[in-house]
């Protein structure tokens, strides 16, 4: 009894050791037969565990396009790709589950792969598939760093550990880097997903210290914050945390309940996460992430040359006018210089601008991109083209405020570009040819426009001048005048000739009236930066003709002589 008792023991004792390697065995599925023939930010494939347990996605690997530091993660969502992901954004069901800046290894011509993360802890339940993204981009940008394959329309499975890996058509994506869209296809995925069957956890978590991906951040640029320790096994759940110190209050951020959480700063806050396992609850140390202010985060572009035409030689904007020569790399940054004035633009309004820029000898394309949500980046939608051509040198064009841009200084950035139209993403981009300079503006609000003096009558000797003059408060106000030859006859456009000058001001000015314009009235046109056309009121135009006048009245005239 006894042996039988110690047999059954060991045997115990080895069965289970057999079913804990069993559980905890991991199992690598790596693409093959993909040409390494493409790089950009992102690309998506499904990951379908047929197995009768969850399993824990824990590491991944694939290809960098460049040397040096590359930002890399890995975004799932809870159901299978099928056509295009979409925003890469939690309003589209994706999520972030890792993280990590590493040492690329730019790869152009084999399909090697190397790790890109590791220790993840992805739980993939039972018969579930999920879309996973891959993106790997360059430190502070969206420059892309990832390499992945074009491949043919179709369906590729690879498959290890009752898992399925697939990339293909309606499945496989690549393009920009999160929070876009990806829209290539069918692009593969080059690398390897590492898993292993997911234990249940266990004991109280202890996930010890927030770790955020950046210390400091510039507005809407996303960060993310995972833990020091994660708790293995399923059945772990998240609940983020923010809060205004180290010591709270803090107050639970929905929808953040996942290992790793990512988002944008308005606020310096502070973040922890409450670990929960089977009832058990650990609390991260909080960490603080701080704001940096817009001027800390604009873009620098590279070097450019614009000793050769390629120049802006006057910026007019509002009260803006400013001369300049070629800057030092073909960039100046006016916004620290005191002297250059700091002209007010108008919120809602279309606000003209004036750039001079090229020689007039080479094509030069004309930009401007002003950050009206002060984030510290440059948007597609904050970017107004004024030309491309090699004339006039002279641009002029509207700088059309939207009415919900935020009230304040921000940056305004103005580009030229040789022989090249420049884009709407193009505010940081690097070219051979070409110049920019930043300023400040500041953004008011727009006021309609009145009138504060009306047009008054004039009466004036014929050849002689006389003027009709209005007053008016608001912004952006612009004038022209009309007339009519009775008040009952139709208003006419003054037309913009001899002897009228001023007729799109303020003032018009009639110059050696003659008696024909007896009786006519005039009135101007006027309206705004938010407001409609409108009228002052008409006034009366009286010219006097010219008199004869004898002196004396009746005067003798004797034969032979000559009388005034």
């Amino acid at each position: 009894m006894k042996f039988k008792s110690t047999f059954k023991i060991f045997l115990c004792l080895i069965l289970f050791a057999v079913c804990a390697n069993s559980i905890m065995a991991q199992t690598t599925i790596a693409t093959t037969g993909f040409a390494n023939n493409n790089a950009n930010a992102t690309v998506t494939f499904n990951f379908t565990n047929n197995n009768a347990s969850a399993v824990a996605i824990t590491d991944i690997a694939s290809i960098s396009s460049t040397s040096g530091s590359v930002v890399v993660s890995a975004y799932f969502k809870t159901s299978a790709i099928n056509g295009a992901p979409g925003t890469i954004d939690a309003a589209n069901g994706w999520n972030q589950f890792g993280s990590a800046t590493i040492i690329g290894v730019a790869n152009t011509t084999t399909t090697a792969t190397q790790p890109f993360l590791s220790g993840l802890n992805l739980i993939v339940p039972a018969g579930a598939t999920y879309g996973i993204l891959v993106q790997a981009v360059l430190p502070g940008t969206t420059t892309a760093s990832l390499r992945y394959s074009t491949i043919a329309a179709g369906t590729y499975n690879f498959t290890g550990g009752g898992a399925v890996l697939s990339n293909g058509t309606n499945v496989s994506y690549g393009g920009v880097a999160v929070p876009g869209a990806p829209t290539f296809t069918p692009r593969g995925f080059i690398g390897s997903v590492t898993f292993t069957t997911a234990a249940a956890c266990s004991g109280t978590p202890a996930p010890g210290n927030t770790v955020s991906s950046s210390p400091a951040v510039c507005p809407a640029a996303p960060f993310s914050l995972s833990l020091q320790n994660p708790t293995a096994g399923s059945g772990v759940t998240y609940q983020w945390q923010s809060g205004p110190s180290a010591t709270g209050p803090f107050t639970d951020i929905t929808g953040a309940t996942n290992s790793i959480y990512t988002s944008t700063l308005t606020a310096t806050t502070f973040f922890r996460s409450v670990v929960t396992c089977g009832g058990n609850s650990g609390t991260s140390t909080p960490v603080q992430v701080a704001l940096n202010p817009p001027s800390a985060c604009y873009c620098i572009p590279g070097n450019s040359d614009c000793t050769d035409g390629d120049i802006i030689t006057n910026v007019t904007f509002g009260t803006l006018s400013n001369n300049s020569t070629c800057g030092t790399n073909g960039y100046t940054n006016y916004t620290a210089n005191s002297a250059i004035t700091i002209p007010t633009i108008i919120q809602g309004a279309g606000n003209p601008i004036r750039i001079t820029a090229g020689t007039g000898t080479f094509t030069q394309s004309v930009a401007v991109w002003i950050d009206y949500d002060k984030s510290g980046t440059f948007d597609a939608s904050e970017f107004t083209l004024l030309g491309t051509s090699a004339t006039p040198i002279i641009r002029n064009g509207i700088i059309n405020v939207p009415a919900t841009a935020p009230l304040g200084q921000t940056r305004m950035r103005v580009r030229t570009r040789f022989n090249t139209a420049l884009a709407a993403g193009n505010a940081c981009l690097t070219y051979t040819f070409g110049e920019t300079e930043d300023y400040n503006v500041n953004i008011v609000p727009c006021v309609p426009v009145a009138l504060t003096s009306q047009p008054a009558n004039a009466s004036v000797t014929c050849a002689n001048n006389t003027s009709f003059s209005v007053t008016a408060s608001g912004s952006l106000p612009s004038f022209f005048w009309q007339y009519r030859v009775t008040p009952t006859s139709p208003w006419l456009n003054v037309p913009n000739a001899a002897p009228y000058s001023g007729v799109t001001t303020s003032t018009l000015t009639i110059t050696a009236a003659t008696d024909n314009l007896n009786g006519y009235q005039y009135r101007a046109v006027f309206q705004g930066g938010c407001t409609g056309v409108d009228f002052s009121m008409p006034a009366t135009l009286t010219v006097n003709r010219l008199l004869p006048v004898v002196n004396p009245a009746a005067p003798g005239i004797c034969l032979g002589t000559v009388q005034p």
